[in-house]
């Protein structure tokens, strides 16, 4: 809810407290998952809300830009149940965003846009689901913790010359679309939309479903890029 002054004019804006909560990155360690019994398909509830409300986000003309992993909260209740804060470091039509973290940023891309976003996403969604950051691990040709070049080298964990931390989980965690997601991401430098789930699966692109066939018009050119089933 905005807040306004006497004179009626918007100085801020009011949110909801957020009850028993914890952040994001608790969920990344194997001992607190197991303490707790979140088990992956729970994971895979939690990116879908998260990737609903970003899409939300952009359905608005903003930007989240800075949406590292300690932006997230996750309820205690059921550990399904996202929260987003430091909105209002957001990017606006009005109001250009001044923070992002160097480990979710997106290297290749000069400009911010729904899809460095996704990159952003993409992060802290590997992270969740294998515990480990997808530039974190070794390779011979990379000095330790250079997650900056690697970032630029497009070399992450699912290269076959990295050796990923210890308590890195089996990829076999990752729903096949989701881990060709992060690979076309991480390893072949593709910027593109996220799969989207459907339960413990996954179905679709954003907004191809349920979208109508389109035809070219004197104020729209339309282009069809690919085909799905």
């Amino acid at each position: 809810h905005l807040i306004f002054n006497p004179q009626q004019q918007p100085v801020g804006f009011s949110m909801a407290r957020v009850p028993q909560a914890v952040g994001l990155p608790r969920l990344f360690t194997n001992d607190f998952c197991q303490r707790h019994q979140i088990d992956p398909a729970q994971k895979l509830t939690l990116l879908t809300r998260m990737m609903e409300t970003i899409q939300f986000i952009h359905d608005h003309a903003c930007l989240m830009v800075d949406g590292n992993e300690m932006n997230y909260l996750v309820s205690e209740q059921d550990w399904q149940t996202p929260y987003f804060i430091d909105v209002d470091s957001y990017q606006t039509t009005h109001f250009p965003a001044t923070a992002l973290m160097p480990s979710i940023k997106d290297y290749h891309s000069s400009t911010l846009s729904p899809l460095t976003d996704w990159f952003a996403f993409a992060i802290a969604a590997c992270q969740l689901l294998v515990g480990s950051h997808p530039f974190k691990g070794k390779h011979p040709n990379f000095k330790k913790h250079d997650l900056a070049a690697r970032m630029q080298a497009n070399v992450s964990i699912f290269n076959p010359n990295v050796s990923v931390p210890a308590a890195t989980r089996d990829f076999r965690v990752i729903p096949p679309p989701l881990k060709d997601w992060f690979i076309a991401l991480f390893e072949q430098g593709d910027r593109c939309l996220p799969p989207v789930f459907t339960g413990a699966g996954i179905s679709h692109r954003l907004h191809l479903s349920a979208t109508p066939t389109l035809h070219s018009t004197a104020q729209l050119d339309i282009k069809p890029l690919q085909q799905y089933p």
